[in-house]
């Protein structure tokens, strides 16, 4: 396979890794690796912007303003060792007031309430990194690393617990469904582990991707997966794990560039996909997707490569949103209409990665020239309210700071 055939996006800027080799090759180049001692997230010289609120909202129950809301971010912190690499997912939060971030081959816990920092682990080896994190539920942490292989750690207790060696080439991307994990790989395979079982052996392995699985993500009720590749595909999956090998219920077509931004809304009365593509796409489409069809409902030209993706949270955000990071900013859009809401511009570059904290009340990011940033997330529902309205702000916001 050509390598100009899969459009690879740009994901080195300015620095060498050692991961990527072309997708159709048997076996990764050598490269070798400066190894940066990493010891802790150093402070930043530049000068942080407050946040800026709008000056007034008006009645609670008012529409969403008609101009998006410049946000600027609370906390930024350096990152020496964060790969440039729009392929992996090296961050996301292990409970609601702590984010885990990959640094080279070090992970390291940050703690928003504390402003503490602490080191999981560093992996072993003289070419190796941790390329994809997540949290398991109610306390482990999975990594995948660039040798392809997934381990599960004990965070509070600060052990590895199991290491799957089912992938060939490195692993960019997960997801969980209850006691499953999936992983997705530079050897374009998705791969299905159950936790609970002492066995390394895999549950299922899914081919439906010729490049590599950059983006995956469950839906929120385990019906299906959706899985975003280097090869411009989504490919929508039904949970069955009765089949060694499997082959997708739907595959989108409709992006041409990789797919890395995916997101399920969290609630509704039918399954809705958001995808977002590429550099050389630079949309976002949502589905509705049944086991019969899988439909487009719109398609919105974002203006730059689309990098993730988070639906607002019924339970705590006042509004039906969605968050993209897209280019150097992150944007937030009203769900129906696409309109932006609001928008968060940081230090960034790029924007590698976006995660959303357990209750929504914190949103980090992680940038291309080294750099995590911290920012409140979206409107929050009322105490004791039971439907999305619009609060008023509050005094009480975190000050701007800067972690040492």
């Amino acid at each position: 396979m050509e390598i100009s055939a899969l459009n690879l996006e740009d994901d080195l800027s300015g620095h060498t890794t050692p991961f990527h080799a072309a997708l159709g090759k048997a076996v990764l180049d050598e490269y070798s690796v400066a190894t940066v001692p990493i010891i802790e997230f150093r402070k930043r010289n530049k000068g942080l912007s407050p946040w800026r609120l709008p000056r007034a909202l008006g009645d609670p129950s008012a529409s969403l303003p008609s101009s998006p809301v410049i946000y600027h971010p609370k906390k930024s912190l350096d990152a020496p060792n964060l790969l440039d690499d729009y392929y992996t997912n090296a961050l996301t939060w292990v409970s609601s007031d702590t984010f885990a971030v990959a640094l080279g081959p070090a992970v390291y816990l940050y703690n928003t309430r504390t402003n503490s920092i602490s080191e999981l682990t560093t992996l072993r080896g003289d070419i190796v990194a941790a390329t994809s994190l997540l949290h398991l539920p109610p306390g482990d942490l999975a990594i995948g690393t660039s040798r392809g292989h997934t381990e599960i750690w004990d965070v509070a207790a600060e052990r590895i617990k199991v290491r799957y060696r089912s992938h060939n080439f490195r692993v960019g991307s997960l997801a969980t469904d209850e006691s499953i994990l999936t992983s997705g790989s530079m050897d374009s395979k998705i791969i299905h582990h159950d936790t609970r079982m002492d066995r390394c052996r895999p549950l299922a392995t899914l081919g439906g991707h010729f490049g590599e699985v950059c983006g995956l993500q469950w839906s929120s009720d385990g019906t299906y997966l959706a899985s975003g590749a280097s090869d411009h595909l989504v490919c929508v999956w039904k949970k069955d794990f009765n089949s060694r090998r499997q082959f997708p219920l739907h595959t989108i077509r409709d992006h041409c560039a990789a797919v890395k931004a995916l997101a399920w809304r969290p609630l509704g009365p039918s399954a809705m996909l958001a995808t977002g593509g590429g550099r050389s796409d630079r949309t976002i489409k949502q589905w509705r997707v049944s086991v019969d069809a899988c439909t487009l409902l719109r398609s919105t030209d974002a203006g730059a490569q689309v990098t993730g993706l988070l639906w607002s949270l019924p339970q705590h955000h006042a509004h039906d949103e969605l968050l993209a990071s897209q280019g150097s900013d992150v944007v937030a859009y009203s769900a129906a209409s696409m309109s932006p809401t609001a928008k968060y511009v940081g230090d960034a570059v790029r924007v590698l990665n976006l995660a959303q904290s357990p209750t929504g009340g914190l949103l980090v990011t992680s940038g291309a020239h080294e750099v995590v940033q911290l920012w409140d997330g979206r409107p929050r529902l009322k105490f004791g309210s039971t439907q999305r309205r619009k609060p008023t702000p509050s005094s009480s916001m975190l000050d701007v700071g800067q972690i040492r």
